[in-house]
C-alpha cells in the first residue's frame, strides 16, 4: 500500500452507515499501515483517525503497545471515571508538539 499522507486540518468525520463494507475494511487497512509506518519510524503514534488522512468517515484505529488491534466506527464514550490523569500526549498531525493534557483515568465505550 502507498504511504498516506497526514494532514494537520481536516474536516468534521461523518458516521460511517455500514462499518462492514469492503470500502472501511479498506480505510482500517490504510489506518493500521499509515501509523505502523510512524511508529517505525519516530517510535510514536498509538493511535490515528480517518480524518487524519483526508477521509470524512468517523473511524479511528488504536493499536497500543502490548494489545490487539483496536479498529472502531463510530466510536461513542458512554461512561467516565471521575478520577483523571494528567498525561504527555502528542498528535501525528504535530509531530514536534508535546504536551500535558488531562484526561478521565477510565473510559468506556458501547460494546
Amino acid at each position: 500500500m502507498p504511504l498516506c499522507r497526514i494532514i494537520q486540518l481536516g474536516e468534521v468525520a461523518l458516521p460511517v452507515e455500514d462499518p462492514s463494507t469492503p470500502e472501511v475494511a479498506a480505510l482500517v487497512k490504510d489506518l493500521a499501515d499509515t501509523l505502523a509506518h510512524w511508529r517505525s519510524t519516530t517510535g510514536y503514534g498509538r493511535g490515528i483517525a480517518a480524518a487524519q488522512l483526508g477521509v470524512r468517515q468517523r473511524v479511528i484505529f488504536l493499536q497500543l503497545l502490548g494489545e490487539q488491534p483496536w479498529p472502531l466506527a463510530n466510536p461513542e464514550i458512554i461512561e467516565r471515571s471521575e478520577e483523571k490523569t494528567i498525561v504527555w500526549d502528542a498528535c501525528l498531525s504535530f509531530l514536534s508538539i508535546f504536551m500535558q493534557v488531562e484526561r478521565h483515568r477510565e473510559n468506556r465505550r458501547p460494546l
